[in-house]
């Protein structure tokens, strides 16, 4: 799965580029670039020129359309790039409309909070395959300020009747229960855990994992200050997979390198109300981005020079194993995963 980054692979890369022939193996859509909470995690909410908005549909269909024939090599099709997905009015029908083209994969990642019950219906009875459910807390106090706006009680009945749902129908939809660690909230983790497992059920693929909070790049904190002695030279030189793996679109139709570039898109790798998102992903820009990479030098970019987002990539571990017919946690075995 993904994009082979060792260097016996990095002149074939570099090569089907320049051909126009790399495909991403993700297809991250911005279907709306706004939110209903106010994270101090997350940069949405810093300066830019971007402007709140929802995609249009026809622009969506656009790019579905375009990147149907090469749905065979796309792993993972997201719902979102900066933002909340379900504030969307459109969501469910994009979800309907991925699925009849063939798309596999698909995601949501959302807080849950705008999650009503016939939306709920709605997403498990469009085929969405995963649910990647924010929660980061287990209780109200916490979750209002790592979740800053939202309601905790309300957040929390909005996933379990999505779980009963998802289980009354018989879905295959799986879901995904992440926590951001943070000082304020790291000591609920186990907690957090406890709790969900209780509701997932591995045979259904669901899983919990955590991860560390990274700094967007540089635009919500100092690398140095964030990693401290976690720095490491084989993270810094080692090539990024965003850039070989991901195809980001926002919601006005450019191109974004990676979460990083979220907030701005300003490499300027092309609009796909302009050209095909193939073409753009195979640009000049982004060769040269891709050489640097490969070369091992992506820290000549100043926005990866700066960006912790690699080393929270790296501590991503979960091990959810069904030990009874509720379900449990086993973490004797962590894996630590990172694209390479």
């Amino acid at each position: 799965m993904g994009c082979n980054l060792e260097r016996s692979n990095r002149k074939n890369l570099l090569e089907l580029s320049k051909r126009g022939k790399l495909v991403p193996y993700e297809l991250s859509i911005e279907t709306v670039f706004g939110c209903n909470a106010k994270c101090p995690m997350c940069f949405i909410d810093e300066p830019t020129a971007r402007k709140k908005r929802v995609m249009k549909m026809d622009l969506y269909k656009s790019i579905c359309d375009q990147m149907q024939p090469y749905s065979y090599n796309i792993e993972k099709f997201d719902f979102w790039c900066l933002g909340e997905p379900t504030i969307d009015p459109f969501l469910v029908e994009r979800i309907y409309y991925a699925k009849k083209l063939g798309f596999k994969n698909t995601a949501v990642a959302t807080n849950g909070h705008s999650i009503h019950e016939e939306m709920a219906h709605g997403l498990i009875d469009a085929g969405i395959d995963t649910i990647l459910a924010s929660i980061d807390a287990t209780e109200a106090d916490t979750h209002q300020k790592v979740r800053v706006g939202l309601d905790f009680e309300k957040v929390v009945k909005n996933f379990e009747r999505l779980i009963h749902i998802r289980n009354k129908k018989k879905s295959k939809t799986r879901f995904i229960f992440r926590f951001v660690l943070q000082d304020i909230n790291r000591h609920q983790y186990e907690e957090f855990e406890r709790y969900w497992a209780k509701l997932l059920d591995s045979d259904k693929r669901d899983d919990i994992y955590s991860y560390n909070v990274h700094n967007w790049g540089g635009y919500m904190g100092d690398k140095k200050i964030i990693l401290g002695d976690k720095y490491s030279e084989f993270v810094e030189k080692k090539p990024c997979h965003y850039v070989f793996e991901s195809l980001c679109i926002l919601a006005d139709g450019t191109l974004a390198l990676c979460p990083a570039d979220f907030l701005e898109g300003k490499f300027n790798l092309g609009n796909v109300k302009e050209t095909s998102p193939i073409e753009a992903f195979n640009s000049l820009a982004y060769q040269k981005i891709r050489r640097l990479n490969l070369e091992e030098n992506k820290n000549d970019i100043d926005l990866c020079k700066t960006c912790t987002i690699l080393y929270s990539n790296a501590n991503r571990s979960w091990s959810f194993k069904k030990l009874d017919n509720k379900g449990g946690l086993d973490r004797s075995e962590k894996k630590n995963y990172m694209k390479v």
